[in-house]
């Protein structure tokens, strides 16, 4: 990561491969990323480049387990309007977005396409805010008999079937719920509807360096495990190593009060020679400890 890198508060996926495989000295690819964001070990955001358009809820229990991807219900209340929504929001893995990360890890993987949906619309989190992802609709043109015999329209329904019901009046009505001015909107089907980037926020990266830095082989995720969650195990990792990295300034600041003109190389290579340091070496030692 160059110096600039450092002072952004997030990276696209492309950016955040390239900055992880240099840290950990391995190829880490955006297909490993899409498949670690699937399992849980990592978590993506969104970039609103422009402002976009939410409704607000709540995430309720499981319901939609036949896609591999357990996932909670999300309830909207009756009387919720259709709010501006910007900035950097977190993707909850829990509706269409994780079905649409999912294509993209297939995409890459297998080349298979994923056609399943999810009902909860797509899904995404700021600040404890619970939001379904909303776009304009244009009544006039989608409900326009026009445009539904136009060679558009027919073109778009033979590439992808499921199309001809996306603008089926039965299908949208039920769906539409308006905003500031009376003006109308329906929930997103993908992302790429609206402006926005997919990515990774800086700090979350650094958490993931430190969880493949800290999990040893045999318990990092395989494929077999690519689409299962695992929120609370992760936790729990994070939690031991921020404790051992804890014991590691402990001792490094009891070293530096002992031997204070000894540099910072030296008190590190000398706790990589002590139990807390469980094999760590002293350059990932050196990296944690701040010696003041």
């Amino acid at each position: 990561m160059s110096k600039l890198d450092k002072l952004e508060e997030w990276l696209t996926l492309e950016d955040a491969a390239i900055h992880i495989s240099k840290k950990i000295e391995e190829i880490i690819s955006v297909t490993k990323l899409y498949r670690s964001a699937l399992n849980g070990s990592l978590k993506l955001s969104v970039y609103f480049v422009n402002s976009a358009y939410g409704v607000k809820g709540e995430l309720g229990k499981v319901s939609d387990t036949e896609n591999q991807l357990p996932q909670r219900g999300f309830d909207i209340k009756e009387e919720s309007t259709v709010h501006n929504i910007k900035g950097i929001w977190d993707l909850t893995m829990q509706g269409q977005e994780a079905l649409e990360v999912k294509g993209y890890f297939e995409q890459s993987n297998s080349g298979l396409e994923v056609t399943t949906r999810s009902k909860n619309g797509i899904l995404l989190q700021q600040d404890g805010v619970t939001c379904q992802l909303y776009k304009p609709f244009d009544r006039d043109r989608i409900f326009n008999p026009e445009y539904n015999e136009s060679e558009e329209r027919r073109r778009a329904i033979a590439e992808h079937p499921m199309k001809a019901w996306e603008n089926h009046p039965m299908i949208v009505t039920p769906l539409i719920r308006m905003g500031k001015f009376g003006l109308e909107y329906v929930p997103c089907n993908k992302l790429s509807e609206v402006a926005c980037v997919l990515i990774i926020k800086s700090s979350e990266i650094d958490h993931f360096i430190q969880l493949l830095e800290d999990t040893p082989q045999e318990d990092k995720p395989t494929e077999q495990t690519a689409y299962k969650k695992n929120t609370d195990k992760l936790e729990q990792r994070k939690a031991k190593t921020q404790a051992k990295y804890e014991k590691w300034q402990d001792e490094a600041d009891k070293i530096k009060e002992e031997n204070p003109s000894k540099p910072e190389t030296w008190i590190a290579d000398k706790i990589a020679k002590m139990s807390i340091a469980e094999g760590r070496s002293s350059g990932r030692i050196r990296r944690v400890i701040n010696i003041k």
